[in-house]
């Protein structure tokens, strides 16, 4: 669910579904509005 949610917000994240890091995500954030964008996302993750 959080990849899916962070995706549809258009932040840059990479999902890891196999190997040593199965379960693990990668968020990219150089700008600030990534960041921000990022930061909107995650806060209506936590708030379902």
């Amino acid at each position: 669910m959080v990849v899916r949610v962070l995706k549809e917000k258009n932040v840059w994240v990479r999902d890891y579904g196999r190997g040593i890091l199965k379960g693990w995500i990668r968020v990219s954030t150089d700008a600030k509005i990534c960041m921000e964008k990022f930061w909107e996302a995650l806060k209506l993750i936590e708030s379902q």
